[in-house]
C-alpha cells in the first residue's frame, strides 16, 4: 500500500445527515450503501447518526437489511444528546436487535471536564466513546479526564459559519495534548478538502461566503508528524500547507521539509491516534484526492 492509502484507509465517517449537506434519511442511507460497494469503499468508515433518529433509520433499512452479513456489518457511530440516559438505552437496544448493523461508538459533547467520568461510566460496555469539548478553554483538564476514562477525544474543525472554525493555535494545541497524553481522536466538520485554503461555506449556489478551512490531509499529516516527534511549534505551518508540493510521498513513507514519517508510523497513528474524520460528503474528499493525482 502507498502511504496515502495507509493514511486514508477507513478514514472517512459519512455524515450526510448533517450540514452543509443535510440530506434526508433515505438519501443518506442510499448513499452510504452505494459507497460500501464502490471502488473507493476502502476509505469509508462509519455511518454517523443522531441517536434520536435510530427508529427512522431502522424503517429506512428494511429493504437493505437482508443484503448485509455479519462478516461485513454496517458500522455506525451515534451522537448522543442532552437526554443521555435515553440515548444510550436506545443505542444498547438497537445493538441488541441487530447482528448485521452495529453501533460501535458514541459521541458526546461535554462542557466541563468533570462530566467526562460521569458520562463515560454510563456508556454500555463494548462501546467506544468520543468526547467533544470546547477548544476555547484549556484543553488539558479535558484530555486528562478523557485519558483517565479510557475514552477518545473529538475535535470540531469547522461548521456552517466562519466563527465555528477554531484557530490554528487551538487545533495545534489539541493535537499536541492528545499526543502527549496518548489520547486518540477523531475530527469533524469543515474537512471536505485535502489541503488548507479558502472554500465556500455551503453548497448553496447563491451563497458566496468563503472561509479559510483546514485540509483533512493537513490535519492527518499533522497528527502523523507530531506522533513522529516534530516540534509542536511547527504544526501551524504544516496545517497551513496549501498543496501536495509541500510533501514527498513514496514507498517508504511521507516527508515534510526535513521531517520524515515511515509507513509503520503512519499505520500506528491510524490504528491508535488519528482514527477518523466526519464529512457530510464522501465523494468530495475522494474526488479532490484524485484530481490532485494523489489517488
Amino acid at each position: 500500500m502507498t502511504p496515502i492509502h495507509r493514511l486514508l484507509k477507513g478514514l472517512i465517517d459519512y455524515a450526510g445527515l448533517f450540514p452543509p449537506a443535510g440530506l434526508g434519511m433515505t438519501s443518506a442511507v442510499n448513499n452510504y450503501a452505494s459507497y460500501r460497494t464502490s471502488n473507493d469503499c476502502w476509505a469509508l468508515a462509519r455511518f454517523i447518526i443522531v441517536a434520536s433518529r435510530l427508529e427512522e433509520f431502522e424503517n429506512e433499512m428494511r429493504e437493505i437489511l437482508p443484503e448485509l452479513t455479519e462478516e461485513k456489518p454496517w458500522r455506525m457511530s451515534a451522537l448522543c444528546g442532552p437526554v443521555l440516559d435515553q440515548d444510550l438505552a436506545d443505542v444498547d437496544a438497537f445493538n441488541g436487535r441487530h447482528k448485521t448493523i452495529h453501533i460501535d461508538s458514541v459521541e458526546i459533547k461535554v462542557t466541563t471536564s468533570d462530566d467526562v467520568a460521569a458520562f463515560a461510566s454510563a456508556v454500555p460496555k463494548g462501546l467506544r466513546v468520543y468526547f467533544e469539548f470546547p477548544l476555547s478553554t484549556d484543553p488539558l483538564p479535558f484530555i486528562l479526564a478523557i485519558q483517565k476514562a479510557g475514552a477518545r477525544a473529538k475535535v470540531r474543525t469547522g461548521g456552517v459559519r466562519e466563527n465555528m472554525f477554531p484557530s490554528i493555535d487551538e487545533v495545534s494545541g489539541f493535537l499536541t495534548m492528545c499526543c502527549r497524553h496518548n489520547v486518540a481522536f477523531k475530527a469533524t466538520a469543515g474537512l471536505h478538502h485535502p489541503f488548507c485554503g479558502k472554500y465556500r461555506l455551503s453548497y448553496d449556489t447563491d451563497d458566496n461566503r468563503k472561509v479559510l478551512m483546514y485540509g483533512f490531509l493537513n490535519l492527518m499529516l499533522a497528527a502523523v508528524f507530531i506522533y513522529a516527534g516534530i516540534r509542536p511549534e511547527l504544526l501551524a505551518e504544516l496545517l497551513h500547507e496549501p498543496s501536495p508540493a509541500g510533501f514527498t510521498f513514496d514507498e517508504r513513507g511521507i516527508a515534510w521539509r526535513h521531517h520524515w514519517a515511515s509507513q509503520e508510523q503512519i499505520e500506528e497513528v491510524r490504528a491508535g491516534f488519528a482514527i477518523a474524520f466526519g464529512s457530510c460528503s464522501f465523494d468530495e474528499p475522494i474526488r479532490a484526492m484524485k484530481q490532485l493525482h494523489l489517488l
